[in-house]
Formats: structure tokens, sequence, C-alpha cells
């Protein structure tokens, strides 16, 4: 293989071939599932490789059925198989399989039976069971949820070879390539006297940045699109939350006590979540939209004030970033991705990021309505000085005088100043932590290369 002319080649003339296992049929609801289409567009419009997208969601309703969780697992297996089979027939060069699904585990012992030169890479967002230990926890017969504990580990173990066996793992944060580092079992468990621990932990974490040198694992982020709203919408929507239900924590008892503090109040949501949860936050005030279009999103988006956002697991936060590049003010729990990404940033510092201690429901409810109270009072600001300035100008363009009066001058020129200013600063916030799709598929391509 070699790279030439700004193109990957396999062999001497034929342009190496990537499979993107994984590629959404349809819009996609899961940051992963965005990941993978987005990063795939953008290498497309590269025309560095001869791409191959194949989806691997055949399942994905059945797997979301938690009534019927393990009646569900044989024809979600026939199924993934499926999906792996025509993964494997676009016979790859390379492929960029996610860590989560056991379609990925299908199609990676398959490339390793039939196609033992290809080349394989993990994508780790971050770490999830196959089957919620909460799902588990909900199965009513014994039996049923012994097979679930089973067939739970069953994968664990079987994504932990895949990913060990895999010749690059692409992550989107430092946090993420911890979960990795731990999964390959070096990190220490034992309790120690505190300066021995001190010392362990500094030798895990130079152990740890030695392995990334190495280039097992490649840490190339995320993206974010570059949304546009209605900026004249009717704002409407006092909290709005975006995610799979099933990763936030807490969303009865905080809405229950947002609506002891502040009963008026309403709640938006949209996301992937199963018809008995979609009903239930609807009979407790929340609504909730189910999966929607990028266009009703934008919609929804335009209308809200506050972004809420109590994901118990994450290794970017693509929903987040997106409210955050809007100008938003979001609440969200102290993960450790998000103390990485955001705990020292100027968003946090500004209060547009407000970091929560996980659990703590009825501290969440208030900084949530404290970030409502916030936009208000600006909104009602920027309301009056906008009032002010458009009858200033009134009474300038009614002046006989070819000249405008001093005091109207200078005012124009302050607003003007401090909306310039206000744009550079939500340019250097954005730059903090955000980055283009583009940015991310050159760094993917790059590490891409180092395999060939």
């Amino acid at each position: 293989m070699a790279t030439k002319k700004g193109k990957i080649y396999h062999g001497r003339n034929a342009t190496l071939r990537l499979l993107v296992f994984g590629y959404p049929s349809k819009v996609p609801q899961v940051g992963g599932l965005l990941w993978s289409k987005r990063v795939s567009d953008s290498i497309s419009k590269l025309g560095v490789v001869d791409i191959r997208n194949v989806s691997s969601e055949r399942s994905s309703n059945a797997k979301l059925n938690t009534r019927q969780i393990v009646r569900n697992i044989i024809p979600c297996l026939i199924r993934d198989f499926n999906d792996a089979i025509r993964g494997l027939l676009t016979l790859p060069q390379l492929a960029l399989l996610d860590s989560w699904g056991e379609a990925s585990i299908m199609l990676w012992g398959l490339l390793r039976v039939f196609q033992p030169n290809t080349k394989i890479v993990i994508v780790f967002h971050h770490y999830e069971p196959r089957i919620l230990p909460n799902r588990i926890s909900e199965i009513d017969s014994h039996f049923s949820r012994a097979v679930a504990k089973w067939y739970n580990s069953i994968i664990e173990k079987l994504t932990s070879i895949m990913i060990r066996d895999s010749d690059m793992v692409l992550t989107v944060s430092r946090t993420s390539a911890k979960q990795l580092y731990s999964i390959y079992g070096v990190t220490g468990n034992e309790v120690k006297h505190e300066d021995e621990e001190k010392e362990q932990q500094q030798q895990e974490q130079e152990e740890y940045n030695a392995r990334l040198r190495r280039g097992k694992i490649r840490i190339v982020g995320t993206g974010v699109d570059k949304l546009s709203i209605d900026t004249s919408a009717k704002k409407d929507i006092d909290f709005f939350c975006i995610g799979r239900i099933e990763k936030l924590d807490g969303i009865d008892k905080i809405w229950s006590n947002l609506r002891k503090l502040r009963p008026a109040i309403n709640f938006v949501m949209i996301g992937r979540a199963s018809l008995t949860e979609i009903n239930h936050l609807k009979s407790i005030g929340i609504n909730h939209k189910g999966e929607v279009t990028d266009k009703e999103k934008l919609e929804l988006y335009s209308r809200a004030k506050v972004f809420l956002f109590p994901s118990n697991r994450e290794g970017f936060g693509i929903a987040l970033a997106e409210s955050l590049q809007l100008g938003m003010a979001a609440v969200i729990w102290r993960l450790p991705v998000f103390e990485e990404l955001y705990s020292e940033s100027m968003m946090a510092k500004q209060g547009r990021v407000i970091l929560v201690e996980r659990g703590n429901y009825k501290l969440f409810a208030s900084e949530a309505l404290r970030a409502l109270d916030l936009y208000d009072s600006r909104n009602r600001t920027i309301r009056i000085t906008s009032e002010q300035q458009s009858s200033l100008s009134s009474s300038s363009l009614t002046t006989t005088t070819t000249s405008s009066s001093p005091v109207s001058s200078e005012s124009k020129k302050r607003a003007t100043i401090s909306v310039l200013k206000l744009t550079e600063e939500k340019q250097e916030q954005r730059i903090e932590t955000l980055q283009s799709w583009e940015d991310v598929a050159n760094k993917v391509v790059k590490a891409l290369s180092e395999l060939i």
C-alpha cells in the first residue's frame, strides 16, 4: 500500500477500499451513528479512498423493545449477521467498526477468518453494556433476568477481545481513551495508602501516555454541525433536551423538582425512546416528541431557552456541543468527559455551562431555573436596549439638521461595537472545544494512513 497524489493506494493502481460499518440508512438519532455518517461523508469529499458504507441498524428497533429483551436476542442476532455479511462482501482493505453491537463483533470475526489482511479500526465513543443494568432489573422472570445477565457478560468479553485484537482504536476524547486503557487491564484497583496511591497514579498516567504515543489509540474528537436557527422565533420552550432516554439520569426527579419550584414551566424532549417511555413522560407533563427530522430539531432549537442534558455516560456529547454552538446555556451532570472539555472553559466561567454533581436532582433543578431566569433577564435587557436604540433612531430621522445628534451617533457606535465584541467572544468560546467534521475526517485519514 502507498500514498500518492493525494490518494491512498492498495497495490499499484487500486485505490484503497474503506468500509464504514454502521453508516446510518436514515436520519441518525444517536451520536455514534451521526459520527459515522459525518466522518464518512467528509472523507468521501476528500477523495483519498474508495468508501463503502454499510448500515448495521436492522435490529435497532427490536433492541429498543424493553419488554422483550431476551425474546429478541435470536432475531436480532440473525439481522446483525445479515449486516455483517454485507460488510464482508465489500472486501475492504480497511474496516471502520463501532465498538458497540453484535453486528460489529460478527464482522470482526468474519474479517479475521476470511479477510485476514484487512486492517480493522475500532471507533470507541464510551463504555456501554449491551443491556443496561436498569433494563435487566425491570425483567420480571428470574430465568429471563439470568439469561440477560449471561448474554451481557458474553458480549462484553467479545467486545473486549475485539478491541484488543484491532489494529487501531479511534476515540473522541481523553476520557474515552482512559476508559479504553482500563479495558486493556492496565489500571490498578488495589486500595493503597495515600503516598503509594499517588505514586501508582503517576505511574499509570505515564504508562497511559506511553500507550497513546505507541499508536494503538488515536484521539480524533468529534465535529459539530454548523446549525442555523430562526433567531426571530418566539421563545416558548423553557427547557429542551436531546438524547437517548436510557442514557438520561433522573429525568422524572429533575422534572418533579422543577414543577415544585415553578409549576408553569414547560419541557420538550426529542430522541430515541420506546412508546411506553414517551407515554410515561407525557403523562407527567414532559412533551417528548420522539425521533424527529433535522428540520423539526432546528425549529425546536429556535424556540428553546435552556438546554438540559442529564446524561450519565458520554464520550463527547454532540447534542450538548450543538446547543452551546447555538449560544444556549446548558445544565449537565459533572461527568469526567464534561470536566475535561468544559470545567475550565470560558463558557463555564460565564455560567453558560453548569456542571452539577451527579445524583443531586434538587440542585440540578435549581440550577436549571437559575439559568432560565438569567436568560429571561438578559432577554428583557436586550429588548429594552433595542427599543431605546429604535427610539433614538426615530428621533434622529425627525431632526431637521443634516448631522446626527452626538448622543444618537455615540449610542449607535456603542451598539455596533458591543455586537461585534459579542460575536468575537462567541467565536473564541467555540474554538475551545469544537471542531468541524472536516477536521475530524482529516485526523481519521491521517491515522488510517499509519496502518498502510
